[in-house]
């Protein structure tokens, strides 16, 4: 019962994908920051969806600068990148054993390296809401199958990376999504051992099944792949890409060179590459190829000349949006097609998604909240559904379609927006713990940047602090309709208590929680518990008066037995910070104002 799992990349001899091919649980890596890995996840979710598995995990978040300024909601934009690009299972790089007990704060690292993801982050017990967020994620993101257009076959041979065409990608250096055409990677050796064809698609056993077959623009092929590559062409699949004129294998000595010549004639009608892009049916299949399909440097046609391929051959984009500032991932169960898709800017997007599904019902689930609802609005033709998407910076939505589709609302209607009941400006009372610096009570006549006070136990604060105000409804009535707490800006998660109920943490924009079970017209006791990450107190206790004033050992003999300078308040294996590193922003900022829907 016990299951492999590798990382098949980075200077290893082998070819990548097939290097990968043989765990149980394919894996890759994602950098926060500074490396870029992006092609690992790219073949390690070509992997799983050609072999099978239905897990892909990443070592996740790596990084080797920022130490402890990682939050939920900084990450959040990366961590959705990873499920567009097919992962589903998150492996935090690194949660560092934490030896010197708890006074000793934030303790251990790995040197520079590290998001730092254990019990002695500063918000730690506000974490479960973004792990459950995260889990929503990976497991509606492991039903059925994925959903990918496009396979490029690897060129024979090892060692081999695999990178898609330059266009078929699109966004940051370091996050470029996938476009409405998903694609994967395959090697000689994984097709000839898995791909068959169904209804016109090359599909894999418990894997996905792809319209179009991309070839490598290379010479050279083994006799025995384009026989298999003829056998998916006449038995119905699509071939995009030009004949190969000889073998790399010295197995037969010049006669594998004629075998490919005869094959490729018999495919091909011949290797003069034609000026416009031609169809050659063959069998069931075709093969096309020539014109803006033949590369001029990429390994590959442009995805630009494969897309024109797809569309005439009727197959609209599998997701697409007019703002073009949405990413998405699609898997199909048997009853059901579940796109995630997310916002991948820090600006709000009302926009339109247009999603290669027809005759179902939409849905929208929240995998923040766990909530579903039925969409009212949406519109059916050629083939797509057409859906208003109204996304907050970061935010992401899972968009299912299930069941027979209903009679919809024209997309365009007007909805009701959010109306502001009340602001709750003027004085907040606020505790810190004085355990770290911070004054036990104080009150701010308005909210500002815990780095802007004059007072330095408050803008070198890190940790938990407690604000509390008490406000009324205007009218007394909140009404029948839903009633929500907007945060406006928070640095870096908040847990919000009304009335003594417990409504949770919020981490993420759009930095609003639902009051209404807990609201009423007059008398409300609000309590936000904010808390920001450990920067600006391991910078506090660079400065003079606050460096290295106290001696730490521990009796056991841990770190050699000896006795190690600590700053006033906190300790770590490794100075990330200077006296004049720049504070982070903290604390609740605001507006906080009080919602109706």
């Amino acid at each position: 019962g016990l299951q492999y799992s590798n990382e098949p990349y980075d200077m290893n001899p082998a070819g990548n994908i097939d290097l990968g091919s043989v765990a149980d649980v394919p894996m890759c890596e994602f950098w926060y920051a500074p490396v870029d890995t992006q092609y690992s996840c790219i073949e390690a979710v070509s992997i799983a969806n050609t072999m099978g598995p239905q897990v892909v995990k990443a070592e996740a978040f790596t990084s080797a600068r920022d130490a402890f300024a990682k939050t939920p909601a900084n990450m959040k934009n990366q961590g959705d990148w990873a499920f567009a690009m097919g992962i589903n299972g998150i492996i935090f790089h690194t949660y560092q054993h934490q030896a010197l007990g708890d006074e000793e704060k934030p303790g251990m690292t790995m040197g520079p390296y590290g998001i730092q993801w254990h019990r002695n982050q500063t918000f730690w017990s506000f974490l479960p809401e973004y792990h459950e967020y995260l889990t929503r994620c990976s497991h509606l993101l492991r039903q059925g199958e994925a959903v990918a257009d496009i396979l490029y076959l690897t060129p024979e041979g090892a060692p081999h990376i695999f990178e898609a065409p330059k266009d078929a990608t699109e966004g940051p250096a370091t996050l470029r999504d996938k476009r409405g055409y998903n694609f994967d990677a395959v090697t000689a050796r994984i097709l000839a051992m898995r791909a068959t064809v169904e209804d016109g698609r090359i599909a894999f056993p418990q894997g996905s099944k792809y319209r179009v077959l991309v070839l490598p623009d290379v010479p050279t092929m083994t006799p025995e792949t384009l026989g298999v590559i003829r056998g998916l062409v006449e038995s119905g699949a699509i071939v995009i890409g030009n004949p190969p004129q000889k073998s790399p294998s010295l197995a037969r000595h010049h006669g594998g060179d004629a075998m490919v010549v005869a094959q490729a004639g018999k495919i091909w009608g011949g290797t003069e590459i034609p000026k416009e892009v031609i169809r050659i049916d063959r069998g069931e299949g075709a093969i096309f190829w020539g014109g803006e399909l033949n590369p001029e440097e990429d390994l590959y046609p442009s995805y630009a000349a494969t897309a024109a391929v797809l569309k005439k051959l009727g197959l609209p984009e599998d997701f697409s949006s007019p703002s073009g500032k949405l990413r998405y991932k699609h898997r199909r169960t048997e009853d059901a097609d579940i796109f995630f898709v997310s916002n991948r800017t820090d600006e709000p997007v009302a926009t339109e998604g247009t999603f290669r599904v027809a005759g179902r019902q939409p849905e929208l689930w929240d995998p923040v909240s766990g909530k579903m609802r039925m969409l009212e609005q949406f519109d059916i033709s050629g083939g797509v559904t057409r859906v208003p998407l109204s996304l907050a910076p970061a935010q992401s939505v899972f968009v299912v379609f299930a069941g027979e589709a209903g009679k919809p609302k024209p997309v365009g209607d007007s909805v009701p927006g959010l109306e502001e009941i009340v602001r709750l400006d003027g004085e907040w009372k606020v505790s810190f713990d004085p355990k770290w610096g911070g004054p036990e009570r104080v009150a701010f006549d308005s909210l500002v940047d815990w780095t802007q006070h004059k007072e330095e136990g408050i803008r070198y604060y890190s940790g938990v602090a407690t604000y509390r105000k008490s406000f009324d409804l205007p009218g007394g009535n909140a009404s029948e309709s839903r009633v929500s707490l907007d945060l406006g800006t928070v640095n870096d998660l908040c847990r919000v208590r009304l009335n003594g109920h417990d409504l949770g943490v919020v981490w993420t924009a759009p930095w609003q929680v639902d009051i209404s079970r807990a609201v009423k017209p007059t008398g409300n006791q609000l309590e936000i518990e904010v808390v920001n990450c450990w920067v600006n107190r391991l910078i506090g206790d660079q400065q003079p008066g606050s460096k290295g004033v106290r001696q730490v050992s521990w009796p056991s003999g841990l770190l050699g037995g000896n006795s190690y300078p600590a700053g006033r308040h906190t300790f770590v294996t490794r100075d990330h910070y200077k006296t004049n590193s720049p504070l982070r922003p903290a604390g609740l900022l605001g507006p906080v104002r009080v919602t109706r829907h």
